[in-house]
């Protein structure tokens, strides 16, 4: 985990002093991701900034930015390239010489060898940005499935880029103005996706895309380097358990290299136990680390200990207390984009007690978007089966289209309808073809119409969308099976935009580094082309991981249902925390604002409390997006700042 940082100044003849403190700032924006080393170059119009967590060959020499031998390439990096062995040994039979041990002289090399096709043949995770000097350019690349973020802007001639939305902000004169069209966003999703940022002119640069500034001229072209294949699919079988086991111990043992303490995240659940196993078998006695909770119906720490007692690990249990409101303005900063996922609490407290014991964790994240592990998957299939199929004046109006269908069928598919539950009404119900399928499975927000203020409407730049899901489907092949393009969706948004940002996030906050070997590209390209009963059986999800844990984990692991992270904030609204939580959505500095139907807001929060309708998820996306105003538009709030100084008599626990 390292933190970069870049400003390019096209017009080539800065005032260095001026980006020099500006670098400073962002280089401070992202410490913790970089805290054992700090380095600057600049020339030729470009200034790089590094911060580093060192991780492999500790040496100095190894320290960034690093600069090749003739003075031609400089590159910074954030990440780990787990191939960089065979990489090095290819290279070095070409004739370079290399003069450490790191990973991060292989893009060196590897760029001069193979230009910008050298981002094609890493694998691993990583954002960089390599200037080449007598080509004039500056190379910025991102790993396949977005684990390492890369954020840029252009303003004016000049262009920045960094780790983290903090560090743009910090490489500019001003902040740049709010992009509402993002907010709105955010609120169906409760982050930012990836195709948009909270700020205007601030963009990410998309996974598995690398991009080239033309220095001479200011134009910046993006390509895409990979896409996941789904063709030839792989049926069920016992072949395919153990081809799944064998890429899955491959993408683990490519992970295990470490010149600092090295850790396993084991759960409880199969994911983590599965990497567990596998990293054992690598190098046993491997130390491994559980939290555990106060509460019973919370706690896995029962079957992460049969795991490590099973292949004796050396293991660790963190007892951690209820997850706390009071870390909330510490989270809101680090994570410098509006994020309500409550979970990222317990994360970022199980991260910080973790980096006591190691710096580098193998991780199970992944495996429920790869290999079929939520429930919402066996509920969209039909949904995006059957909007193939119906005219678009049936998809509009509810239940009534339904109806109107000929024979049997329309009664059936009514009657049906009526008797669902609310989200398979809203999937099957819903199916206006301005949303595209599988949009509800991810939405707190599918009335944000009803909750948005006759202003927050004209500031949007655009016609509002009822959907923040559409570029995952846009331009994806009609033969692509309902299942593939839910594993594509979830690959543009869910996981760059959810998922990996609030591992990345919490991990990084914690000075610490996350690796997941479930989300090799191996791994991946394995489960695009699985059959989809190979994932989802009539009972079962993930049924060829189950399949595999049957095989290598206690049999209480393997059969345990899927758990999670759960964050109280359902009785934090309820409870003790009530006060606090009416102030900041519906207090003076909350109104003042103007982006909501304060009635509506007012109206879901007392419905909560009353206990006649959990709004919990829709109540705490709003409270995070207001905690975010509170500190980076208007300044009132600190990172270290007690939440109950924001109003009289709030117990925060």
């Amino acid at each position: 985990m390292c933190g970069i940082a870049g400003i390019v100044d096209l017009q080539g003849a800065p005032d260095q002093g001026r980006i020099d403190q500006h670098m400073a700032a962002m280089l401070e924006m992202v410490r913790e991701r970089g805290p054992d080393a700090s380095g600057t170059w600049s020339g030729d119009g470009v200034t790089l900034g590094h911060r580093r967590l060192r991780v492999i060959d500790l040496s100095p020499e190894a320290d960034q930015p690093m600069v090749s031998a003739s003075g031609d390439e400089v590159v910074v990096y954030n990440g780990e390239i787990y191939n960089h062995h065979a990489l090095r040994r290819d290279l070095e039979q070409r004739g370079y010489r290399f003069r450490t041990r790191s990973d991060t002289e292989v893009l060196l090399h590897g760029y001069r060898e193979w230009g910008d096709g050298l981002v094609s043949r890493l694998t691993g995770m990583f954002a960089f940005a390599l200037l080449d000097r007598p080509g004039h350019r500056l190379l910025l690349a991102r790993d396949r499935l977005g684990k390492k973020p890369l954020y840029t802007a252009l303003v004016g001639t000049r262009f920045v880029f960094g780790s983290s939305v903090k560090c743009i902000v910090a490489g500019l004169d001003r902040s740049p103005d709010l992009d509402w069209q993002a907010i709105y966003e955010y609120l169906g999703l409760f982050s930012v996706p990836e195709d948009h940022c909270v700020y205007k002119g601030v963009t990410k640069l998309l996974p598995a895309h690398y991009a080239v500034l033309d220095l001479r001229e200011g134009g910046l072209t993006t390509t895409r380097y990979w896409s996941p294949q789904f063709y030839p699919k792989i049926g069920w079988g016992e072949d395919l358990v153990d081809r799944v086991e064998s890429t899955m111990r491959d993408a683990v043992r490519r992970r295990l290299e470490s010149d600092v303490p090295l850790g396993v995240f084991l759960s409880g659940g199969i994911d983590s136990s599965l990497v567990t196993a596998m990293a054992s078998d690598e190098k046993p006695g491997v130390t491994t680390i559980s939290a555990r909770f106060s509460q019973a119906s919370h706690d896995e720490g029962a079957y992460a200990r049969a795991v490590a007692q099973r292949y004796k690990t050396d293991h660790h249990e963190i007892h951690l207390e209820e997850a706390s409101l009071g870390v909330m303005p510490e989270l809101v900063w680090q994570y410098g984009e509006p994020f309500s996922d409550s979970s990222a609490i317990a994360q970022y407290q199980i991260s910080k007690a973790a980096g006591q014991l190691a710096t580098v964790f193998l991780t199970g994240d992944g495996r429920d978007e790869l290999f079929g592990g939520y429930r919402r998957y066996t509920l969209a299939a039909p949904q995006i089966w059957l909007r193939d199929r119906l005219p678009e004046s049936l998809l509009r109006g509810g239940a009534k289209p339904l109806r109107a269908l000929p024979g049997p069928i329309g009664t059936h598919l009514h009657n049906t309808f009526n008797r669902a539950p609310d989200a398979i009404r809203g999937a099957l119900g819903s199916l206006d073809p301005a949303n595209p399928p599988y949009f509800i499975f991810h939405t707190w927000f599918l009335d944000r119409e009803r909750l948005l203020s006759a202003s927050f409407k004209q500031s949007l730049a655009s016609a509002v969308r009822s959907d923040s899901l559409s570029p995952a489907f846009r331009g994806l092949p009609k033969q692509l099976r309902p299942f593939d393009r839910i594993f594509l969706t979830d690959l543009a948004y869910w996981l760059p935009s959810a998922m990996l940002v609030k591992a990345d996030v919490a991990t990084s906050a914690a000075s610490i580094e996350a690796r997941c070997p479930l989300l090799d590209e191996s791994v991946v390209d394995l489960a695009a082309r699985m059959e989809w009963r190979s994932k989802v059986g009539a009972r079962r999800l993930k049924r060829t991981l189950r399949e595999l844990a049957a095989r290598l984990l206690p049999p209480e692991v393997a059969s345990k249902p899927k758990w999670g992270f759960v964050v109280p904030v359902d009785h934090w609204i309820r409870g003790d925390s009530q006060r606090l939580f009416r102030e900041i959505l519906l207090g003076p500095t909350a109104r003042s604002r103007g982006l909501f139907d304060y009635d509506y807001v007012e109206r879901i929060l007392n419905e909560h409390c009353a206990g006649r309708v959990s709004h919990k998820h829709r109540l705490w996306s709003l409270f995070c997006l207001e905690l975010w105003f509170r500190m980076f538009v208007d300044g009132t709030l600190e990172r270290n700042e007690p939440l109950n100084r924001l109003g009289p008599g709030h117990v925060v626990r």
